[in-house]
């Protein structure tokens, strides 16, 4: 049974998590996930949003990990990436993980030269919360409102890779994309790490996508966080939750499902019952048992 330590101090209060670090332990942390969600500009629930919604929504926390300790276990088990969790007791409601440094975590842009509709235009001093890996199958969002040359729910051919692009962590400035040219030319990414996280990202997608359309659903697009730790451990860290990945229904294009229905999507309707009902019992024997049918999907030849 995993438990966050008597003498562990709230240290981190994020959007969607909170982080407790014990003292003189400069590597790992402790999570729990909160009944939050993002929300953008006009208060409607966004994985891409910025602020967190007026109002807690009731067993969010718990579907965000359930869905992260699986296809955190996923990627590494199936695809060799790295995650910074090292144990996970859904039933205890914690998360063990390593701590690590965001790529670009503190960096400040003295010119970010901006894409889209705003090319040309600069912002200046840009303070740099970390960077987001953003992984597109369909264009939709903001990524149709800044490029015109793209319409609502263009889709990628499955044949090629997916479309993977990086935006800065700042929520003042719209966490605005940076292009892998000025990653580089910043000192933030080598082009060797910027190649190792798309080639990851892409990797990524193919597994959440054939997992997906087994239930009759399409990944639409995702995002993803990753950082390096004080002993050079590149790893994905964050979460892969309800507010990731967006999703749709095959049979019905731009019926985006609500996040517990991402939870049956990927896990099924007993899973996804048991979290809207907040009963914990058991969930870590079934989420090892998914994982296991996942795994033998996947890596069947």
């Amino acid at each position: 049974m995993l438990q966050i330590p008597d003498n562990a101090k709230l240290n981190i209060r994020g959007k969607t998590k909170n982080g407790y670090v014990v003292p003189n332990d400069e590597k790992t942390i402790y999570f729990n996930f909160k009944d939050a969600q993002t929300v953008n500009e006009k208060g409607e629930i966004d994985p891409g949003g910025n602020v967190v919604g007026g109002e807690a929504t009731q067993g969010i926390g718990l579907a965000n990990f359930v869905l992260t300790t699986y296809f955190f276990k996923l990627f590494e088990d199936c695809l060799d990436i790295p995650t910074h969790m090292i144990k996970s007791d859904i039933d205890n409601g914690i998360m063990h993980v390593k701590r690590a440094k965001l790529y670009g975590q503190d960096y400040v842009i003295p010119k970010l030269h901006l894409t889209g509709k705003k090319l040309g235009d600069t912002l200046y001093n840009v303070n740099v919360g970390g960077l987001e890996v953003i992984n597109r199958r369909r264009f939709t969002g903001s990524f149709v409102r800044e490029f015109d040359d793209f319409y609502d729910m263009m889709r990628i051919d499955m044949d090629n890779p997916s479309f993977v692009e990086f935006a800065l962590k700042n929520d003042e400035a719209g966490d605005p994309r940076i292009s892998r040219r000025q990653l580089v030319s910043e000192g933030i990414l080598t082009e060797e790490k910027i190649a190792q996280i798309v080639k990851e990202s892409q990797s990524m997608e193919k597994l959440v996508q054939r997992l997906a359309g087994c239930k009759g659903y399409e990944v639409i697009d995702f995002k993803t966080e990753h950082g390096i730790t004080a002993d050079n451990e590149h790893l994905l860290v964050d979460e892969y939750g309800t507010g990731t990945c967006r999703i749709f229904t095959t049979s019905r294009i731009n019926n985006s499902p609500k996040p517990f229905d991402k939870v049956e999507a990927f896990l099924g309707e007993d899973i996804a019952n048991d979290i809207q009902n907040l009963n914990t019992k058991g969930l870590n024997d079934k989420i090892d048992i998914e994982v296991e049918k996942a795994k033998a999907l996947v890596l069947k030849r």
